[in-house]
């Protein structure tokens, strides 16, 4: 695909304009606004960079065709989360946040559309070394604990959160590596090896457990699927062995809403907020509490004794898109992943499926999009990758059959 200088510009303008919004978006509102209002500026500021950059990708007038099943249905889960936003009793910060996903997704999709999936992937591995370096000029300036219990945290970024970033960045640094330009591998080579140190640092056991799913997924597509089927089945058959061991409790105890309520370094006590997801269910089941009211939720459910920990969010993808947006919201979700994974092809599906393998076993037992941060990006730029390419037939623009026209003859000969 070709494209003039000015469109050119713009798209990398776009790119400039969606690192910063990403870079932002990272950054913990909550925490750094003792305020409502202070929130809601944090919201109005990714959703004001957002819609910037998307109107700059639109410059040249293209119309971006949504032609992917998965990435229809990802439209229409920003709708219901809109319609979800509107009906808020929060609506300015949930309306601003839906409307940052949505610019932040057509940004993607356009950049994937000009450039294909490796212009995400470079946003992506390069607003991770930013944030990482901003982060660390800011650690250093106001001089807090860089490690708290022997996990690495950042400024406004807890210890999964981190993880989570640091997985992205490393599915997309192999990406990059495997492209042979010269300028992407050598981001590659430098992203990969960062992104897994400081999934060391963070000890993250959800982090750590999201990216080697993805790395199986990579294994998958590189050698002998019955090696990685026979790895597979005795990795679950050891974790069947292992974890009643690990957990010292019973599958009843761990489900079971009887006795005291436990602590956040527990399994049942991070699943509490599993119970408390499915209660506002049948309470709301069609539209939830909207975008940005999951935290006071989780705070009302704490004080009512339903949670013994500090929630912000379901600690659970499932569980967060039904307490915002209802039983639509997860459905909708579900059946776009599914939409992907039965269309996904291409010689970027490996790297492409381990994103989202990632962002799904993560998603367990962790919100993963509770901000209009880098996952949703992310998110939409691997369902917009076309399936397959058709290659330009080889042409030689050198061959002269003529003086006539603004081309001077020159015409394009297959061969």
């Amino acid at each position: 695909m070709t494209h003039d200088v000015a469109t050119r510009v713009a798209l990398a303008t776009a790119g400039c304009f969606a690192a910063v919004a990403l870079i932002l978006a990272s950054v913990d509102v909550v925490r750094l606004s003792s305020t409502g209002a202070g929130e809601t500026r944090w919201l109005l500021s990714i959703a004001a960079l957002s819609a910037i950059a998307a109107t700059i990708a639109l410059a040249d007038g293209r119309i971006v065709r949504v032609d992917r099943a998965s990435l229809r249905l990802l439209v229409v889960l920003l709708g219901w989360l809109l319609l979800s936003a509107l009906r808020s009793g929060n609506a300015v910060d949930a309306v601003a946040a839906v409307l940052a996903y949505g610019a932040l997704g057509l940004v993607a999709v356009r950049l994937v559309d000009a450039y294909g999936w490796v212009s995400i992937a470079t946003i992506t591995v390069v607003v991770f070394g930013a944030f990482l370096a901003v982060a660390l000029v800011m650690e250093g300036v106001s001089d807090p604990e860089l490690v708290v219990d022997g996990r690495l945290f950042l400024t406004a970024l807890d210890a999964n959160q981190l993880a989570r970033f640091s997985g992205l960045a490393l599915v997309s640094s192999v990406c990059l590596a495997a492209t042979r330009q010269r300028p992407f591998v050598m981001l590659g080579v430098v992203g990969a090896p960062i992104a897994v140190g400081v999934l060391a640092a963070t000890q993250s056991r959800t982090g750590a457990v999201a990216a080697a799913a993805a790395s199986a997924v990579l294994v998958w597509h590189w050698v002998d699927r019955r090696l990685a089927i026979g790895i597979t089945v005795l990795a679950v058959v050891g974790l069947g062995i292992a974890a009643p061991l690990l957990l010292d409790t019973s599958v009843q105890e761990l489900v079971s809403r009887d006795g005291e309520v436990a602590s956040l370094g527990t399994f049942r006590g991070r699943s509490t907020t599993w119970s408390a997801a499915i209660d506002e269910v049948r309470d709301d089941p069609l539209l939830g509490v909207g975008p940005t009211l999951d935290d006071e939720f989780f705070a009302e459910a704490r004080q009512s004794g339903q949670i013994a920990w500090r929630a912000r969010n379901a600690h659970s993808l499932w569980g967060h898109l039904v307490v915002v947006g209802g039983l639509p919201a997860l459905l909708l979700f579900g059946a776009a992943t599914t939409a992907f994974f039965f269309g996904v092809r291409g010689p970027d599906a490996a790297y492409r499926s381990a994103v989202v393998v990632l962002l799904l076993v993560d998603g367990f037992s962790e919100a993963v999009f509770w901000a209009p941060g880098l996952s949703s990006f992310l998110l939409a730029g691997v369902f917009a990758t076309r399936s397959s390419v058709a290659s330009p037939a080889a042409v030689d623009p050198g061959i002269e059959v003529g003086t006539l026209g603004p081309d001077r003859g020159r015409v394009a000969v297959p061969g």
